[in-house]
């Protein structure tokens, strides 16, 4: 089951593949910061159309 904290504000992809995640974390300091850029990062990279990725 999937449940949204509103983290991430937008995904853009443009013509070249680039794709740009833009999100928040819950507090400053988040302990899970690392956690979720590598997984965003890791899912985007699985897409085909994607050449490059900013988080």
């Amino acid at each position: 089951m999937w449940s949204t904290l509103g983290l991430i504000y937008g995904v853009y992809i443009d013509d070249e593949g680039n794709c740009l995640v833009t999100m928040t974390l819950t507090t400053a300091g988040c302990p899970l910061n690392d956690y979720l850029n590598r997984e965003i990062r890791q899912a985007v990279s699985q897409l085909a159309a994607i050449r490059g990725r900013t988080v």
